[in-house]
Formats: structure tokens, sequence, C-alpha cells
């Protein structure tokens, strides 16, 4: 039983080091894609394409800052 808790985050760690620019390229994708929707949100309630941007990114917290955050957390695993 005591393997299995350790199964999970070892899994992770040997990803994250092994296959690094993958793992890179799936998180600035995945962010992207959230980004993209909040702009479709915006632009849904009317905003124009670069305030509706602009917003996306104030809301969003920064890009950079949340790559910073989740590798942060993929650390702790």
């Amino acid at each position: 039983m005591q393997l299995l808790r350790w199964v999970s985050p070892l899994r992770h760690w040997c990803r994250r080091v092994f296959r690094r620019s993958t793992v890179e390229q799936e998180l600035s994708e995945e962010l992207q894609f959230f980004l993209d929707h909040q702009i479709d949100v915006n632009l849904a309630l009317g905003m124009s394409p670069e305030d509706a941007r602009r917003a996306a990114l104030r809301e969003f917290g920064g890009v950079l800052r949340v790559k910073d955050a989740c590798r942060d957390a993929w650390r702790h695993l």
C-alpha cells in the first residue's frame, strides 16, 4: 500500500526530468487555451479585441507568473 502513494509523484517527477520540453510545451498550450477562452468570453461581453485580451491577461494574473506557480507546485509532488 505504501508503494502506491509514491507511484504518482514518482511518475510526475520522471516525466518532468526526462520530458521537460514536452511538459513545458503542454503547459504553454494549456495556459494559452484558458487565456483564449477568457478572451472569447470578454468578446462575447462586448469588449473590443484589444480590451478583451488585456482584461483576460489581467484576470489571469500573467502567464509567466502562472507558469512559475505550476512549476513550484510540481516541485512539491
